[in-house]
């Protein structure tokens, strides 16, 4: 992911330029000890620039391996295996950052494809909002999107949490006093997703408008750890999705302490008040 303030497009042209300097060095039929030297400082040296527009755990996923470190402190004379090695480090590495580069392409091919305001709602949002997220007004709820619209942004985590919901306890409901239950709005949500994203990697309209109303599923990196809170892993998710677009996210949540952990990670917020509050 791109840091703060980086965006998309440099951080897929530093990707690229590291992906040629990759498959030259790979390609360039170098002796094997020149090919070892020559993939010890390119990957230094890319681990310098990158540090300009990528996340350290990115960086390191994509050029600091352990086999990164093996072939910095590897003797190429005490071991004869050490051109096998570096030509498999520089293999994956050319697949690793050939998979990142198509990634920021494709979310610089679909950003002409969204317009309004980015916002990531709450799992909760989904489960107990009381219209469906299909029907809630979005464009309302997130500041200054009244006129400009709504992009949603789906962390794959909520459509995760969403089919853990599918088997909730059938005495839970949406709403207090209500008669829809959980579960059942988890099942109707679940295939209204997978009616919008027949592809996943689609901009799907929620809502023509005007104000328009659009969606689009974030997945997980490669090599993504989610965090062991749900509440924690949908914030880092929409820091990085702010991080990604280069462009402000509002966290949707009905719950005050997730919307005070979202602003104190950069994020506008807003919470949605229970339908019984005064």
């Amino acid at each position: 992911m791109p840091l703060p303030g980086a965006g998309p497009q440099a951080a897929h042209d530093a990707l690229a330029a590291e992906l040629l300097a990759c498959s030259n060095i790979r390609t360039g039929g170098l002796p094997p000890l020149h090919r070892l030297n020559a993939y010890r400082a390119w990957s230094a040296e890319a681990l310098g620039r990158l540090a300009d527009v990528l996340r350290p755990s990115e960086a390191d996923r994509l050029i600091a391996t352990p086999r990164h470190w093996t072939l910095h402190a590897l003797d190429p004379a005490a071991h004869g295996n050490a051109a096998a090695l570096v030509d498999l480090e520089l293999a994956a590495r050319q697949t690793d950052l050939a998979a990142a580069v198509a990634g920021l392409s494709q979310v610089l091919a679909r950003r002409g494809g969204h317009r309004g305001a980015l916002a990531v709602a709450d799992t909760s949002v989904y489960l107990h909002h009381p219209e469906p997220f299909d029907r809630i007004d979005w464009p309302a709820l997130v500041p200054g999107a009244s006129s400009s619209g709504v992009h949603l942004v789906i962390p794959l985590l909520v459509v995760d949490e969403l089919d853990r919901h599918k088997r909730a306890d059938a005495r839970k409901l949406v709403v207090r006093g209500g008669q829809e239950t959980v579960r059942t709005r988890a099942r109707i949500t679940i295939r209204t997703l997978e009616d919008m994203f027949g592809d996943p990697g689609w901009i799907t309209t929620v809502a023509p408008g005007p104000p328009h109303v659009s969606a689009e599923l974030l997945f997980d990196p490669p090599g993504h750890a989610r965090l062991a809170s749900a509440d924690a892993e949908i914030i880092d998710r929409a820091v990085a999705a702010q991080d990604l677009f280069g462009s402000p996210v509002t966290l949707v949540a009905r719950d005050t302490g997730m919307v005070f952990a979202a602003r104190n990670a950069g994020l506008a917020s807003v919470r949605i008040p229970d339908p019984d509050e005064t």
